[in-house]
């Protein structure tokens, strides 16, 4: 670990007092608009401090603080001009091109002409950023058992950057595994912000905070290709409502509190199993 471990309540911390305090300061009304840059900036701020990457976009690691950075000015136009559906599945898409462009070829402004192997990275990283936009998507629309879907969305987001992390340990990249826990600590922030005041989920929030998961699985991958399988594996997180939503519920309150737990411990599955094969790929090699 890059850091002992109470400096890791740093983006926790941070993430939950920023929302309370842009809520004081906007009021009630207009915190909708900027209470979501709360997440990133908590992120941001502890991975900054623990990592220090240094502000470059040079490497896969330095490249996360920029992409999370773009996803937040890109949540927080949506929050603020609430733009139409069409619009914003546009500037949506705009991101992910870039951004996979940037991972492709390590930067906005490639040193030369891309390649084949370069443009089927670009195209594969393209369409996996699409699909994890399309899938939270459907995830607003949800039927959660009570409540607005918010929550299980970070629940899920949470866990997909916990299983990084361990996948990240697994592969002894100390940076890579403190960014996934960052990440988490972050999203566990503005969650607890959720589940306290009830609060819808803005762009602001959840869009860096998916982006910084995307930024994280080029860099293990850039790292370590033997992560491959598990970060596929990862990715079955994001269907664990599927089966939770099957559990029965109390016709209580206490649905809205149980439901996130369930769901994260059904997500635990595809997190131990990601964690396996990865440990049994690299012993293998």
């Amino acid at each position: 670990m890059l850091a002992s471990a109470g400096v890791y309540a740093v983006p926790f911390a941070v993430t939950l007092g920023m929302t309370g305090l842009v809520r004081w300061v906007a009021g009630a009304e207009r915190a909708g608009q900027f209470v979501g840059l709360a997440l990133p900036l908590g992120f941001l701020v502890a991975w900054a401090v623990i990592v220090a990457p240094g502000w470059h976009a040079y490497d896969s690691l330095g490249r996360i603080g920029h992409v999370v950075f773009g996803a937040a000015l890109a949540g927080f136009a949506l929050d603020f001009w609430r733009p139409r559906r069409g619009f914003a599945i546009a500037i949506l898409l705009a991101f992910v091109a870039g951004s996979s462009w940037a991972e492709a070829n390590g930067g906005l402004w490639p040193q030369a002409r891309p390649d084949a192997a370069v443009l089927l990275s670009l195209v594969v990283s393209a369409v996996l950023g699409a699909a994890l936009a399309w899938r939270i998507d459907r995830l607003q629309d949800a039927d959660v058992p009570t409540g607005a879907p918010g929550a299980a969305i970070l629940v899920l987001l949470m866990m997909i950057a916990l299983t990084f992390a361990a996948i990240a340990a697994v592969s002894t990249d100390a940076a890579l595994q403190a960014t996934g826990l960052l990440l988490a600590l972050a999203i566990a922030g503005y969650l607890t912000w959720i589940w306290i005041t009830g609060a819808p989920l803005p762009a602001a929030a959840v869009c860096p905070a998916a982006a910084g998961l995307f930024a994280l699985a080029w860099a293990l991958v850039a790292r370590d290709a033997a992560t491959i399988p598990g970060l596929a594996l990862a990715g079955l997180i994001l269907f664990a409502d599927g089966t939770a939503r099957r559990v029965p519920l109390p016709r209580a309150r206490i649905s809205g509190l149980l439901y996130p737990l369930i769901l994260a411990g059904v997500a635990l599955l595809p997190m131990v199993l990601a964690a396996a094969v990865t440990l049994g790929l690299r012993r293998g090699g």
